[in-house]
């Protein structure tokens, strides 16, 4: 089955996390002496790079204003023309009503892409999921 249509998208914003981490990382790095001085901001650096990594895991950005070229087959997802997840990258998708629209959320992993699609009918939302 395949899917080509026109439909804004979220992407997930993994890109600010991954930024976070590794400013908390070389936070850590400082550590390494007198740790009983610096155990706070080392549990804060430590929360706050949880936090990140936690809050991008699930949560996609806004939907883009202008539609974007979908395609969807038994190679995985492409949007504009370039594959953004292959079919054995995608771990889960499933669609939901959102306002009136229907939203296809597929997952990629833990770090990898996700995304959703926002499409006109649940039938869309069906024709691309098969």
């Amino acid at each position: 089955m395949r899917f080509d249509g026109d439909a804004p998208i979220a992407k997930r914003a993994i890109a600010w996390p991954l930024l976070v981490v590794s400013a908390c990382l070389f936070g850590f790095m400082g550590v390494s002496t007198d740790w009983h001085l610096r155990l706070v901001p080392t549990l804060f650096l430590g929360a706050l790079a949880l936090y990140a990594v936690l809050g991008a895991a699930r949560t996609p950005k806004k939907a883009s204003k202008k539609p974007h070229a979908v395609h969807a087959d038994a190679r995985g997802l492409s949007i504009d023309g370039a594959m953004y997840l292959p079919r054995t990258a995608i771990v889960s998708a499933y669609g939901a009503p959102d306002d009136d629209l229907y939203a296809v959320h597929i997952e990629g992993g833990l770090l990898r892409r996700a995304c959703v699609v926002y499409l006109d009918s649940e039938a869309q939302g069906t024709a691309m999921l098969a």
